[in-house]
């Protein structure tokens, strides 16, 4: 992804739940001109965590349930991986990015089985 500013972000992150059905509220945590956190309550009483950092250029996305991490995505250390949901510990990397559109699509596929 090219750097974009935070705003940019956020506001893409809102656009994308603005057409889920799977989003009931949107809570902005924190946001400056180089970062936001975003936190996405969904309606099966999980949320996400969303970051992003232009300067760092560090963006990650993970589900949260009883406080823990259940899935996950993001490009921590310089390379994109998931957390998958059968071991959200475990770092499957990939050779491309991984955006926030792809990993809603992808959580709320899940959340139909």
């Amino acid at each position: 992804m090219a750097v974009i500013s935070a705003a940019e972000f956020r506001q893409n992150v809102l656009d994308i739940c603005s057409n889920s059905q799977a989003v009931m509220r949107i809570q902005i945590i924190s946001e400056t001109r180089r970062q936001v956190r975003i936190r996405i309550f969904l309606a099966n009483h999980t949320f996400l965590d969303v970051y992003y950092s232009s300067e760092t250029k560090k963006t990650a996305f993970v589900q949260i349930k009883n406080n823990e991490r259940v899935f996950g995505a993001d490009n921590s250390g310089t390379a994109w991986h998931w957390h998958p949901y059968e071991d959200p510990q475990r770092h499957d990397f990939t050779n491309t990015e991984i955006t926030f559109f792809e990993f809603l699509n992808y959580l709320e596929e899940n959340i139909k089985k």
